[in-house]
C-alpha cells in the first residue's frame, strides 16, 4: 500500500476524532471538578467534605478524582477554560491513534484498524466530556499495548476497552 493512502487513512481517522471531541458540551460536574481543583491549588488539601454540590453538600466525598481536578484547574488557570476543550481534543485523538496502532502491531491491515478505530469513536462520542475518565482510558490503551507486545499476548487491547467502556 502507498504512503499517500496511509496517510489519508491516518489522517481521516485524526480529522474523525477531533471533529467528534471538538463539542462544546460540559458535562454536569464539570464546574464541581473545576471548583475542587481550584481549592486543592489554592489550600494544598483534598477537601473530604462535598462543598459544591447542592444535592450532597456536607457529605463525605472521597478523594477518587483529585489529581485530574488539580489538572483541570491549572490548566484552566494558565491558559482559561477554553484550554480545558483543545485537552478533551488531544485526548481523544491520542486515544485513536494508539487504537490504530495497537491494531496494525497486532497484525490487521491498516484499513481494518482504521475502521474500527472510527467505530471506537463513533461509540464512544456521547461520552467525549472533559471528564477524568478519559485519561484513564487514553492509560488503559497504552497499558493494553504493552500488554499485547509482551510474550503472553493474552490481552488485547480491544477486549480491554470494550470492557472497560461497558462499565464506565
Amino acid at each position: 500500500m502507498d504512503r499517500a493512502f496511509r496517510f489519508v487513512l491516518v489522517a481521516s481517522i485524526l480529522l474523525l476524532a477531533a471533529w467528534l471531541a471538538s463539542s462544546r458540551e460540559l458535562d454536569l460536574d464539570f464546574w464541581v471538578h473545576l471548583a475542587t481543583g481550584e481549592r486543592i491549588l489554592q489550600t494544598g488539601e483534598i477537601p473530604r467534605i462535598d462543598e459544591f454540590s447542592t444535592t450532597a453538600a456536607g457529605t463525605s466525598l472521597p478523594p477518587t478524582e483529585w489529581l485530574f481536578e488539580v489538572a483541570l484547574a491549572g490548566l484552566a488557570r494558565a491558559l482559561g477554560t477554553n484550554a480545558v476543550f483543545a485537552y478533551k481534543m488531544i485526548v481523544v485523538c491520542a486515544w485513536a491513534g494508539l487504537l490504530v496502532v495497537a491494531g496494525v502491531r497486532g497484525g490487521a491491515r491498516i484499513e481494518t484498524a482504521v475502521a474500527v478505530a472510527s467505530l471506537a469513536l463513533l461509540c464512544a462520542a456521547p461520552r467525549m466530556l472533559p471528564r477524568p475518565e478519559w485519561v484513564t482510558i487514553l492509560g488503559l490503551t497504552a497499558v493494553a499495548m504493552g500488554v499485547t507486545r509482551s510474550e503472553s499476548r493474552r490481552l488485547r487491547p480491544g477486549t480491554v476497552l470494550v470492557t472497560w467502556l461497558g462499565f464506565a
